[in-house]
């Protein structure tokens, strides 16, 4: 998407020392003791920062009878938390490893399938921080998914994190954007990892965003604005390094992988969240067979999943959509990649489509689609964007296809599975800041 447009409603700038952060005329935060001035100013407990603190503590890497709690800030900031079940009153105590000099990582085990959990951590300068997350559900039980994407530091105060949090779903998934490198081309980003993570600490310094995030596990996926708007290797390629290196720095979500992508089983469900940018061919190249997207070893290994998966409900998601009404060019997979897409697609009629849903973001305009696959069987797109970022115009004309689109408001989706017997549930909402539902769909 073109991030060099200025019609944003209601934006607000980024204050001077960020902007001179970018520009390299600050020192980065990684190297001060303490938190920023705008930080300084969040509370200091339900994921707010203190000094030596820069992220978390929040959970994250979420399974039935494990989850991880990790914090980003100067050695020895966290050393332990507590941990409480709420369902039994039981405390236990466990330990920060510290993986890098700034990161540090708390491995919680044996835990209770589907059941909620609180912690607190005092940090190293007697701060608190509270948090809590609940447990992913077996197979037997419901899942619920909050799906967002787009996170634009213009769009301050991030509101729709408040209804999130406030819904509590087992696991927050952000398809991409979760921040804009290329925020103002007039000020570009340096292309070194202190250039880039000053990007993600100004951007993520909101305290709804903290709030959510220390209470519901995130399960992020970078897209092209965390390298450069529209990025596919054919420009910026000094930037791609530093932008990785930083990737996965800060998105400490999800189990550590040797993949790009990652299958996350979540109870009745399982997700294979697709890499749209590590291996992604020239946008601007031929279409055709060749042509790819997410290259083909991870081609095979989304083939394979969708013919091998035994869970009740396949999700695929995708931070590009697959929709014939992305207007953005080539970079969506309906105009630039559609040989591949229809690949895909092929291999979804071939594993029982009607267990399979489609989720993606980047449009910043949420929408409900309806794909007819080769044969004749259907499979639904649920397109939830933006959670916290400026609006672009959705098309005006639109077919039957289209079950649903929407325009200028913020919001998320919420996806519930329900595994129960007899038969498996599937039902969506688009929900706005307000908390209000927009839009829902029975799927199963």
């Amino acid at each position: 998407m073109d991030s060099s447009r200025r019609d944003f409603p209601d934006v607000q700038r980024l204050s001077r020392r960020a902007a001179l952060r970018l520009l390299g005329t600050t020192p980065l935060l990684a190297a001060l003791p303490a938190c920023s001035e705008a930080q300084a100013e969040e509370p200091t407990d339900d994921g707010g920062v203190a000094p030596g603190v820069r992220l978390g503590p929040w959970p994250s890497s979420p399974e039935a009878t494990r989850m991880k709690l990790w914090c980003e800030g100067v050695p020895g900031c966290v050393t332990t938390a507590t941990v409480t079940d709420q369902s039994t009153g039981s405390i236990s105590t466990v330990i920060f490893d510290a993986t890098t000099t700034n990161l540090h990582i708390a491995s919680l085990e044996n835990l209770t399938p589907g059941t909620s959990y609180s912690f607190r951590v005092i940090d190293a300068e007697g701060h608190e921080h509270l948090g809590s997350f609940r447990t992913l559900p077996l197979a037997s039980g419901i899942v619920e998914l909050a799906i967002g994407a787009d996170i634009h530091p213009w769009s301050k105060p991030y509101t729709v994190f408040d209804r999130i949090r406030e819904a509590a779903p087992h696991v927050y998934l952000g398809l991409g954007d979760q921040m804009y490198a290329d925020v103002d081309p007039g000020m570009p980003t340096p292309p070194t990892p202190d250039g880039y993570a000053a990007v993600y600490y100004d951007t993520w310094n909101d305290s709804a965003l903290r709030g959510c995030w220390a209470n519901v596990p995130a399960v992020l996926v970078w897209d092209d604005h965390e390298i450069w708007n529209d990025y596919d290797g054919s420009f910026g390629r000094d930037r791609f390094p530093a932008a990785q290196v930083t990737y996965r720095q800060f998105q400490r979500s999800r189990q550590e992988s040797t993949t790009p992508w990652t299958i996350l089983p979540v109870g009745p469900a399982e997700v294979f969240i697709l890499d749209t940018r590590t291996s992604r061919d020239a946008n601007g190249a031929p279409d055709g067979p060749t042509k790819s997207m997410l290259g083909t070893v991870q081609f095979d290994a989304v083939t394979q999943w969708l013919a091998s998966s035994t869970a009740k409900v396949r999700i695929v998601a995708s931070p590009t959509p697959f929709c014939a009404y992305a207007t953005t060019g080539h970079d969506a997979w309906a105009f630039g990649f559609a040989s591949e897409r229809d690949r895909l697609f092929a291999a979804i009629a071939a594993s029982d489509p009607s267990t399979v849903v489609l989720v993606s973001g980047d449009q910043h305009w949420p929408g409900v689609f309806r794909h007819t696959l080769p044969g004749g069987a259907t499979v639904y797109e649920l397109m939830a964007t933006p959670v916290a970022a400026f609006f672009r115009p959705p098309p005006s004309m639109v077919g039957a296809d289209a079950l649903y689109v929407g325009a200028n408001h913020v919001g998320y989706g919420s996806l519930v599975v329900d595994g129960r017997a007899p038969s498996t549930k599937v039902d969506y909402r688009w929900i706005d800041a307000s908390g209000a539902t927009r839009y829902s769909l029975a799927i199963l």
